[in-house]
């Protein structure tokens, strides 16, 4: 592999097999790549929705605390977030408080927003390494179809992708 870019068309792609041979495979195999880095860009907002949507639900979710010791009112009914309810079933009334769980570092582990998530990084993984080959080929072509599409991704969904997931945002 040489260390200067290089203009030629010839510049295989991934494997020998895939080495555009004419000016249309090249900007065949350009259209490629710069679809492959809008498709990293849009992956990283899509990621970035997702995390918001699930802190959300994490950070609004409810739960019902039955009050059967004497104190329970007393201790959890001082909390701003919580509500006294009277909960009815089978003709069994029970008094309860519906409370606002509060969280302190990070979110419980669940598979419905752990497993995702890993799909999505290991997909994001995955495109940003086959990123990095084609720019390591030394083509200019290559690296300029891989910052057009990085380009053309931030500029689509750019906006997405600002949800930054902070210590202030978990305990807001």
């Amino acid at each position: 592999m040489s260390s200067m870019f290089s203009t030629g068309t010839g510049t295989p792609l991934y494997s020998s097999m895939w080495m555009p041979m004419s000016v249309g495979s090249y900007a065949g195999t350009c259209i490629f790549l710069i679809v492959l880095a809008v498709i990293f860009r849009f992956l990283i907002a899509f990621k970035a929705v997702l995390e918001e949507r699930w802190i959300d639900a994490e950070l609004n979710r409810r739960y019902v605390v039955v009050m059967r010791k004497p104190n329970t009112k007393d201790r959890i009914g001082s909390n701003s977030d919580s509500k006294i309810a009277l909960l009815t079933e089978n003709g069994v009334e029970e008094d309860v408080v519906v409370v606002r769980k509060h969280i302190k570092g990070t979110m419980p582990w669940n598979i419905t927003v752990d497993g995702p998530r890993a799909a999505i990084d290991t997909a994001i993984a995955g495109i940003l390494y086959l990123l990095m080959l084609s720019i390591m080929t030394m083509n200019v072509g290559y690296f300029l179809s891989v910052l057009g599409g990085t380009f053309l991704g931030s500029l689509v969904v750019g906006r997405y992708a600002t949800g930054v997931v902070t210590d202030q945002t978990l305990h807001a």
